[in-house]
């Protein structure tokens, strides 16, 4: 379960971090750090993908079919008002 709980999540840090990717403007920092993100869970997924087929159930679903917290976080209220500054910025 705990392989399954985590793909949705990695799967949204990469989604996530593609935002800043796709836009202009972007601090040098910010634009390095997700990528490096991407660069890094992307061979996770795939690697826990693997190991659930080899164990026997299947690869978890594509994330709209779970409940997606951090995919969202910008609309929280009590978020900071450095963090929502942030995030108007990459969306």
């Amino acid at each position: 379960m705990f392989a399954q709980m985590m793909i949705p999540h990695h799967q949204q840090a990469v989604e996530m971090s593609e935002m800043p990717l796709a836009k202009e403007g972007i601090p040098a920092q910010v634009v390095e750090f997700a990528q490096g993100v991407i660069d890094a869970q992307g061979p996770e997924i795939d690697r826990m993908n693997a190991m659930l087929g080899a164990w026997g159930p299947q690869p978890v679903p594509p994330r709209e079919d779970y409940y997606t917290p951090i995919a969202t976080i910008c609309g929280f209220t009590g978020v900071s008002g450095q963090q929502t500054q942030i995030c108007s910025q990459i969306r």
